[in-house]
């Protein structure tokens, strides 16, 4: 029998995170096995039984039906319930998000945490390298030595206020 497999837009995840997604965004791709996701997509999610919405049987006898869910990875945008840091490190910042990892439709912002001293790390965040310096690593009395930077599994702390690079990958001597 003829492998067929059919792109269907998942409507129902469409409709739980109402102005977050457009057609193109989620696809459901039904098959005897489906096909892998099309270039610039990821897969989230794939079973057997249930079938997604909009997939049907279709299988040769004794063959299994299978479904694939793939979501636009890769264009700047964190799908909540869709995407994460785990299958989306390029949209969704967080710790598997690489240091070099410019956040795509930006051109210079980077995924990072940061904290003073022995404090708590704040939320992942996309942020500008200007940003950063200027928010964490300008003061040489409250910044220089006490502020740390992180990315991925790198800790960086403030080293230097007025010089590039402003940033020492620790461990690192501090002045």
């Amino acid at each position: 029998m003829r492998r067929l497999s059919v792109a269907l837009v998942f409507l129902a995840g469409a409709m739980m995170l109402p102005g977050l997604l457009v057609a193109e965004d989620i696809l459901t791709i039904c098959g005897c096995p489906p096909n892998a996701c099309p270039a610039g997509y990821t897969e989230f999610a794939s079973g057997t039984t249930p079938l997604a919405t909009g997939c049907t049987g279709g299988c040769a006898p004794g063959v299994t039906p299978w479904w694939r869910q793939c979501t636009r990875c890769g264009d700047g945008t964190c799908r909540a319930g869709v995407e994460s840091n785990s299958n989306c490190a390029t949209d969704c910042c967080g710790s598997n998000t690489p240091c070099n990892q410019i956040r795509p439709t930006t051109a210079n912002e980077y995924c990072r945490r940061f904290k003073t001293d022995n404090g708590s790390w704040g939320n992942w965040q996309w942020i500008t390298p200007t940003s950063y310096n200027s928010l964490w690593c300008s003061d040489a009395v409250h910044h220089l030595c006490h502020s740390h930077a992180q990315c991925s599994t790198t800790e960086s702390i403030c080293a230097d206020v007025v010089n590039e690079p402003h940033w020492k990958t620790l461990p690192a001597s501090c002045p």
